[in-house]
């Protein structure tokens, strides 16, 4: 079940079980500064805590290289475990799968263009985690 945690004029956040959810608002177009923002809400929310993380960027404008080198170097990913990236078709899934290799994002990412998908690959990983850990 979504639990609603935090809503702006970038993006909505909710916890889905263990994994936060984040949806970026429609037509959105993410400059540098929007993306701080952002990145700032979300640790404003989820401040010591680290989450499997699924970015639904389907409806996404357009987002300038400054703010997709944010988001990928280490102020971007703090409090994120893993990364699921929801695009909406095949061309851009390339091109974000292309971006990921070049950028190498901290912690480990994958481009999906379902939810199901995307939400079974974290969920598969929090297991994952969970079992690796010593009193798991």
């Amino acid at each position: 079940m979504d639990t609603q945690i935090f809503r702006s004029k970038y993006l909505t956040l909710k916890l889905d079980g263990q994994i936060m959810v984040m949806t970026y608002a429609d037509d959105l177009t993410i400059d540098l500064e929007a993306a701080k923002i952002m990145v700032a809400e979300r640790l404003s929310v989820f401040s010591d805590q680290s989450y499997p993380v699924l970015a639904d960027a389907r409806f996404i404008k357009f987002a300038t290289r400054e703010a997709l080198d944010y988001f990928a170097g280490k102020d971007g990913v703090k409090g994120i475990s893993v990364l699921a990236i929801l695009i909406g078709n095949y061309l851009t899934v390339t091109l974000a799968n292309i971006f990921i290799r070049l950028r190498k994002p901290a912690m480990r990412t994958k481009v999906f263009n379902t939810k199901d998908q995307a939400m079974k690959w974290l969920m598969e990983y929090s297991k994952m985690q969970l079992l690796s850990k010593p009193d798991g």
